[in-house]
């Protein structure tokens, strides 16, 4: 029962760590197309 615990937290921690590096390349990708928007609406 312990190991399935402790399986089951190191599967959850690869996970949260891949999210958290998802997630930090999502808001990069965001903060640059928002930049981007904002010099496109600059020029109009």
């Amino acid at each position: 029962m312990f190991e399935v615990g402790r399986a089951a937290v190191r599967k959850y921690q690869g996970k949260s760590f891949e999210c958290l590096f998802l997630g930090a390349t999502t808001s990069q990708n965001l903060a640059k197309s928002v930049k981007s928007a904002g010099l496109a609406l600059d020029l109009v």
